[in-house]
């Protein structure tokens, strides 16, 4: 979702589905994150658009591993 633009810049608010499978395994093999990312889009000194992300998703199905992730991003948009 985006947020209107302010005098800080434009925020975004997502959520990024990175679901994925263990073929190897033999019981839980799914991985099922849960949460939210907010972000910023803004403009460098050089004129290119610069993304930065930040999020946190709770693992609702673990793949015997983390309960939790922490994810950061930054795109260069040209």
């Amino acid at each position: 979702y985006n947020f209107e633009t302010s005098m800080i810049g434009p925020w975004f608010l997502g959520y990024n589905n990175q679901i994925t499978y263990d073929w190897n395994a033999e019981d839980e093999a799914w991985q099922i994150p849960l949460g939210l990312t907010v972000g910023k889009t803004f403009l460098s000194r050089t004129g290119t658009a610069i993304s930065v992300n930040v999020g946190g998703y709770g693992l609702v199905e673990p793949n015997n591993g983390n309960d939790w992730e922490l994810t950061f991003g930054i795109n260069f948009l040209f």
